[in-house]
């Protein structure tokens, strides 16, 4: 073979990688996110209650949240007040967050459209944390390659992906608020 002959290649296999970088780019992100999401999911067996055959928070504060969010699901509503604080008075519970509850309960309404077996707890402890783990990735990605450019983008989204604080706070198993900040946040 000449050198010209695979200079021509070259130059083509070039040519249609940079035609072809914004979905290179795309694969590279979703290769991230769905490992990322993969060691997040790792835990999900040992988040299993044994005892009623429901899957239970590695969060106490978190617990609130799925406390809430089952009111809401089985009520339509919260209480005025929660009476499991500041006994025996109680609190008022528009003085707290209601905003991740609700979106726990319409995360729940709508996955178990597809799926009867999901619980409240199960859209609380598992799917929650991860959908808005990704979306706080996609997010990321997409304010940092308009202010940069791609690749500092994937090298941001991968570095976020594998912070321990944030791998913690984005785990299966605790639904707490840092998640859903983090994604408004981006």
């Amino acid at each position: 073979m000449s050198d010209d002959s695979i200079e021509i290649k070259r130059d083509k296999i070039i040519a249609l990688l940079k035609n072809r970088s914004t979905y290179i780019y795309l694969i590279i992100l979703l290769a991230i996110i769905w490992y990322a999401s993969s060691v997040r999911m790792s835990n999900e067996p040992l988040l299993k209650d044994i005892t009623t055959n429901d899957y239970i928070t590695a969060d106490p504060d978190a617990s609130l949240y799925l406390r809430y969010s089952q009111e809401i699901v089985e009520k339509g509503s919260l209480p005025e007040i929660d009476y499991m604080r500041y006994y025996p008075r109680g609190l008022p519970t528009k003085e707290t967050n209601p905003i991740i509850p609700y979106t726990i309960a319409i995360i729940y309404n709508i996955f178990s459209v597809f799926n009867s077996d999901i619980t409240v707890a199960y859209a609380d402890v598992i799917i929650y944390p991860i959908l808005f783990f990704i979306l706080g990735c996609i997010t990321l990605y997409l304010l940092v390659s308009k202010l940069f450019n791609k690749k500092v983008a994937l090298l941001s989204v991968f570095i976020l992906s594998i912070m321990p604080a944030y791998l913690f706070r984005t785990m299966a198993g605790v639904g707490d608020k840092e998640v859903f900040a983090m994604f408004f946040f981006f």
